[in-house]
């Protein structure tokens, strides 16, 4: 197999061009002409694979060949272009100039192009090499006549996938006005951004082009390659190897190898105070999985695109427009099952509203059928496409991506790392998850093809250990940042650490998507318990900065005379009742106080609604509900746009006297703003004030904890 960090170079062109002599010649590889040991990949006929020094290239299968059609076509440039670093792109000099051959050349392109957009960020650069030209006098007319016959060949390609995009999208726009209720314009433009219609940033160019001459030479059965150049004015056609085109590749093969590199190192360059590097299997796990076989991934996800998406199986703009209108009236019933399933599902999902919702839409989609019986096949194309894409929805619904950090996914695991203790919030998360993944059931065509999809596809999509790696990172970092004043303190961080129940909450999460992602339990708690040790290292390293607690200072471990006093409050939002497509949120949110003080002591609390003294011993006060022996729950509207002030008075006991206070926080998608905590003797004050994010989240939580360092006054 290829590492995933070497750069592919492929070449591609139709059969019988000579692609493989003119590549054996170029790198001077004989045997790439031998396909006997050539690697299979699926949905090609046979890719020879030669390593090279800092790249591997790739001989395609021709297309157009004996045994190609359209949609073999399609996939094979699709699934080139989406592997490859680079395309050697051959086109004779008669296709060049062939009005046929451009104009299905750029709606496959421009098919190929919208394919790979979906899962790469940058498209390949492509080299032309001119095959069989027929202009042989070496002169600066000919380069000139040339090198405008590249310039009109770019120019004529882009602008068919002008008139491509432009013809699409005026079609999909009246379909809009037709099927769609809304005339909201931001509602237009997220139709068109969902189904990805409009494809203005494709463009058709190649950074440079070679004219390649040939000669058979019967009696050696070689071949010889000439090149037509200019030097110091000389035009000449000369033999050649094309050295200039190897150095182009390799340079480019040398880049690309660099930048995949710096990828992976700038993930795990998390440089702490004591320069603790991560275990070279935490990076081996993270390598695994941001490059392990994510090629075939991204191949296997094409060849799903070309089987269902109707813009790759089309074989024109006529035909995908025919099934799109069909679609757009499927759409519709799903858009009309979609409100009766957030009225039905709520917080409770019932296995019989479920299979009735089901039913209702099985009926909607029969009356599309029985209006469509005089052309079955497109309405078996637009249902598969209505499929597709909401199988499209479910990824964009569940991914977990680094670049996704709003999603609600990734805010899961944010908590789960940040508040494994938490069970109220955690388990939310999971319920909404649970709950907007039965909503998915619901659909017709939700079925073993729309199960098969997801298994292709969304793995891609699920980040695990870059996210997971990601955000310790943060919470190590953050809690290094802590002032810890006195090594007991940081002791009993690390004793908290140890005992975090983190692996237990992420297989909790896990097991929701075990249908469509697989992962090794003994490779997750390996690198958990990585991480942890990391931490705690990090930890270890800082006690010897710190002092021990002073001599009067009441035991640290005695339970009955506790010198350190944790005074934590945690402000956080619960999960509301989400959308399929889970993006109107609504700001609902709860406060939660939890004070672990011995029996008798009270705390002051000033809440926003109203100021409570909340005796440690008492379980009756009015508006608060019982949460456990140490904490309460005081319900209170959260809205993005207010800021809510967390205060807290403590009291010395008698024969007490507060020797230092170190204040820590740790906030999820919110901040803290005029932080203002000050103690005397016997009276600590502390307050702040809580601003949520503007964006839309699904839990807001601010955590204040005052680590409180009394001494005996003797």
């Amino acid at each position: 197999m290829i590492p995933d960090d070497i750069p592919i170079i492929s070449s591609l062109g139709k059969q019988s061009r000579g692609k493989s002599s003119c590549l054996s010649v170029v790198f001077q590889d004989p045997d790439i002409p031998n396909k006997s040991e050539g690697n299979i990949i699926k949905g090609t006929n046979v890719v020879y694979c030669s390593t090279q020094e800092n790249f591997s290239l790739f001989d395609i299968e021709g297309l157009e060949s004996s045994e190609s059609n359209f949609s073999r076509d399609v996939f094979n440039m699709s699934s080139t272009f989406i592997v490859s670093d680079l395309i050697i792109l051959h086109i004779s000099q008669d296709d060049l100039e062939n009005s046929k051959f451009i104009k299905n050349f750029a709606y496959t392109f421009y098919q190929s192009f919208k394919a790979c957009r979906k899962y790469i960020e940058k498209f390949p650069a492509i080299i032309l090499l001119i095959r069989d030209p027929r202009w042989t006098t070496p002169t600066k007319q000919t380069l000139e006549s040339y090198s405008k016959l590249v310039n009109d060949f770019q120019e004529t390609v882009n602008n068919h996938i002008q008139e491509y995009s432009e013809e699409i999208s005026r079609l999909v726009n009246v379909f809009y006005s037709q099927y769609c209720e809304s005339d909201d314009e931001n509602a237009r433009n997220e139709f068109m951004n969902n189904f990805n219609i409009e494809n203005s940033t494709c463009h058709f160019s190649v950074i440079t082009y070679y004219i390649v001459f040939f000669q058979f030479i019967l009696k050696n059965k070689t071949t010889e390659y000439f090149e037509m150049k200019e030097n110091d004015g000389v035009v000449t056609l000369e033999q050649s190897k094309f050295s200039d085109l190897e150095i182009i590749v390799r340079n480019v093969g040398k880049k690309i190898s660099e930048k995949l590199r710096e990828r992976i190192d700038k993930l795990m360059n998390g440089r702490f105070e004591c320069d603790y590097c991560a275990s070279s299997r935490v990076k081996n796990i993270i390598g695994d999985s941001l490059y392990g076989k994510i090629r075939i991934k991204l191949v296997e996800c094409v060849y799903w695109d070309t089987r269902y998406e109707i813009l790759l199986k089309s074989e024109n703009v006529s035909q995908f427009l025919r099934v799109f209108e069909k679609y757009c009236a499927i759409s519709k019933s799903v858009d009309e099952l979609f409100k009766k399933i957030n009225k039905k599902i709520t917080k409770v999902v019932k296995v019989s509203d479920i299979d009735n919702l089901r039913k209702h839409h099985e009926a909607s989609i029969g009356i599309i059928q029985d209006s469509s019986k005089s052309d079955p096949e497109i309405m078996c194309a637009a249902i598969e496409y209505a499929r597709f894409l909401s199988v499209g929805c479910f990824i964009q619904s569940f991914a977990l991506s680094l670049s996704l950090k709003e999603s609600l996914t990734y805010q899961a695991l944010f908590s789960i790392l940040n508040y494994p203790d938490n069970d109220e919030l955690n388990s939310n998360f999971i319920q909404e998850i649970s709950i907007n993944l039965s909503k998915f059931e619901c659909i017709s065509y939700y079925d073993n093809d729309f199960k098969n999809i997801l298994k292709g596809i969304f793995p891609i999509k699920f980040a695990l250990y870059e996210c997971i790696f990601e955000i310790y990172k943060k919470i190590i970092d953050n809690s290094l940042n802590h002032d810890f004043i006195y090594q007991e303190i940081i002791r009993e961080h690390i004793g908290k650490i140890s005992s975090y129940k983190f692996l237990h909450r992420i297989e909790s999460f896990l097991a929701l998507f075990k249908d469509f992602y697989l992962y090794d339990k003994y490779v997750l708690v390996q690198f958990i318990e990585d991480l942890v040790e990391m931490h705690m290292n990090e930890l270890r390293h800082k006690i010897s900065f710190y002092p021990c607690l002073p001599e009067r200072a009441y035991n640290f471990y005695t339970v009955s005379d506790i010198g350190l006093i944790i005074l934590p409050k945690c402000i956080y939002g619960f999960l509301p009742n989400l959308s399929l497509v889970l993006k109107k949120i609504l700001n609902i949110s709860k406060w939660e106080i939890s004070i672990p003080l011995a029996a008798g002591t009270t705390l002051s609390v000033a809440t926003g609604v109203a100021g409570f003294l909340i005796p440690a011993i008492s379980f009756v006060v009015p508006g608060v509900q019982v949460a456990g022996v140490t904490g309460w729950i005081i319900c209170k509207s959260l809205t993005g746009s207010k800021k809510k002030t967390v205060s807290i008075i403590y009291k010395c006991p008698k024969d007490l006297k507060i020797a230092h206070v170190g204040v820590f926080g740790i906030q999820m998608n919110c901040s803290f703003e005029k932080e203002n905590y000050r103690f005397s003797d016997y009276k600590f004050v502390g307050s702040c004030k809580l601003k949520p994010n503007n964006k839309n989240s699904y839990a807001t939580v601010g955590e204040i904890k005052a680590y409180i360092v009394c001494y005996a006054d003797r």
